[in-house]
């Protein structure tokens, strides 16, 4: 077996593990065959490794496109270049990948297929000269950890590298893609050493901020094409580290088809040096306060206007509460909430009154449109139905009652989590930090006029000082004044019903290309509005986040 390992001749790239809540650079199998004569791979011995394929014909068939590096259980690292034909971007519909796979002609039941939910691309990738070809693409669902299939670790910042190897299936000595995983030891090479090797090459595929490096032995041991995307591994004290995914070569002048020249230098880019973007990457799909993997989540595209859209099964976090009251036989939907957590529902404090004996929260229901309908026929002829999941406990704010109407906030417990089955029902993700954000709007029942179905009204933020002088004017005291958000309704004939309490005020973000909703504050209170512009008054959701975040922690622990 010849040791020309191979690389994409023109392009791969960088990656990084982001953190230390998983295990990572250990291979499971410890006993693992001798290799004689060859520089094949055997199974398990680089279970960090990914194949990245390009699905074509309706899905129907998929080709070898590159190769990539498991770095935790929802990234796969690999070169920016990886993800464009032609200089057009692939949508991530049009990638999947396998890991577990040595040979890419044999399946077996070590390898495992992901699709790619997103594509996130550095921003600075430049096409002409490869400079920050590195890109990340996040699985459709977590990746099952095995005796195949690990994580590698990222290298802390400054770690001398001498020396690392590089694994792939590209173009051999017989200038044909290898079957089985390939793999060469390559030596790191000073940047005026590769310069000088090739100056009017390198002296444009080299980033003179050391965003990628050289490495390379000239013997005819090299990665070649097909090996783009793939990492450079090292070794310190039994744990291994990607320091660099392949990027680009140099095309041969002798090879017939030109490809790559193995006696040349390859470049590579620079994890260590990479590693802050990869963390901004890893933050930014922290999007969530409570760290969800799925929330908020909107399909359509960022150009469409929020009143353009449908409101049936948009916001599959709103939710109804459902009372048994004293001499009524039927339930009553008197106050909404907000499912933020598969099992939490937040709500404003005064609608959950656990003291009241004749006003008792029995249910939350969920997935709901029509309150009047049994079911709803979604867009495919199915039947969608609402679920009712009965409440198990009720945590009000500390501080809620003792300040008038302020920390009116509560947060529903359920009896047990909502199904993943349930299509029409998702949380809504809850801010980390203060944003500015003009589309600010309401979803909710409200008290009449249709109260039966979910309605939607844009609304305008105002001065909190606005609404403290409107209700000062009628003896209602708002403090501390922090903890509220001020809306300015429109007085229209249409918007004459205001909403039950507990109903979402909510706006939308783009985080790593993905739309998503994030909740704002609860309706909690509002002056009578009817052909005038008034102001009503929403909880602060932001305000309340480290009292939610916490008491969700808590409750957590106890299941």
């Amino acid at each position: 077996m010849q040791t020309v390992l191979k690389v994409a001749c023109f392009a791969m790239l960088v990656l990084q593990t982001f953190a230390k809540e998983e295990p990572c650079g250990r291979r499971p199998l410890t006993h693992l065959p001798l290799i004689l004569g060859g520089e094949n791979s055997v199974p398990g011995e680089w279970p960090w490794h990914a194949a990245i394929f390009l699905l074509k014909h309706e899905k129907s068939t998929q080709t070898y496109r590159c190769g990539g590096t498991l770095i935790s259980s929802s990234f796969v690292l690999t070169a920016a270049h990886c993800t464009f034909i032609s200089a057009i971007p692939l949508p991530p519909n049009l990638l999947s990948m396998k890991l577990g796979v040595t040979n890419l002609n044999i399946g077996g039941a070590e390898q495992k297929g992901y699709g790619v939910k997103l594509v996130v691309r550095h921003s600075k990738y430049n096409p002409w000269n490869h400079h920050y070809d590195v890109a990340l693409l996040k699985t459709f669902n977590k990746v099952k950890f095995s005796d195949f299939i690990q994580p590698v670790c990222l290298p802390s910042k400054n770690r001398p590298f001498e020396r690392g190897t590089v694994v792939g299936w590209g173009i051999g000595e017989t200038n044909q893609m290898e079957t089985i995983l390939q793999k060469a030891d390559l030596n790191f090479v000073e940047f005026s050493t590769c310069l000088k090797s090739d100056p009017v090459l390198f002296s444009v595929l080299l980033a003179a901020d050391h965003s990628n490096y050289c490495a390379g032995n000239r013997n005819a041991t090299n990665a070649c094409y097909g090996d783009s995307g793939g990492g450079m591994f090292t070794n310190k004290d039994g744990t291994w580290y990607i320091t660099g995914i392949t990027s680009a070569g140099v095309r041969s002048t002798t090879s017939i088809n030109k490809r790559c020249d193995p006696r040349q230098y390859v470049v590579f880019a620079n994890v260590t040096d990479l590693s802050d973007w990869i963390t901004s990457v890893r933050n930014m799909e922290q999007h969530n306060l409570l760290e969800l993997e799925e929330c908020g989540e909107d399909h359509h595209d960022p150009s469409v206007p929020e009143s353009d859209k449908p409101i049936f099964q948009q916001y599959p976090w709103v939710t109804i509460l459902e009372y048994n009251v004293t001499s009524f036989r039927n339930i009553e939907t008197v106050c909404g909430g907000v499912l933020i957590h598969p099992r939490f529902v937040l709500t404003t404090g005064h609608c959950v009154c656990e003291t009241c004996a004749n006003f008792k929260l029995k249910a939350v229901r969920l997935g709901d449109f029509d309150l009047s309908k049994d079911f709803e026929i979604g867009p495919d002829g199915e039947k969608i139905a609402a679920e009712s999941i009965s409440v198990m406990k009720i945590i009000h704010h500390p501080q809620f009652g003792l300040s008038g109407y302020g920390h009116n906030i509560a947060i529903i417990k359920l009896s047990r989590p909502v199904s993943k089955r349930m299509s029409n029902v998702q949380p809504i993700c809850l801010p980390k930090s203060r944003a500015s954000r003009a589309n600010h709007f309401i979803v909710g029942w409200k008290r009449a006029g249709e109260p039966k179905v979910l309605h939607r009204e844009t609304v305008q933020l105002q001065d909190i000082k606005q609404c403290i002088k409107a209700y000062n004017a009628i003896k209602i005291v708002l403090t501390p004044e922090d903890n509220f958000v001020c809306v300015k309704n429109t007085g229209k004939a249409s918007d004459c019903f205001s909403f039950k309490s507990g109903s979402a005020l909510q706006y939308q973000a783009t985080s790593l290309g993905v739309n998503r909703y994030y909740l704002k504050g609860m309706f909690a209170l509002g002056l009578p509005r009817c052909g005038s512009t008034t102001n009503d008054i929403f909880v602060d959701t932001l305000y309340h986040s480290d009292w939610i975040k916490n008491t969700i922690a808590q409750e957590i622990r106890l299941f």
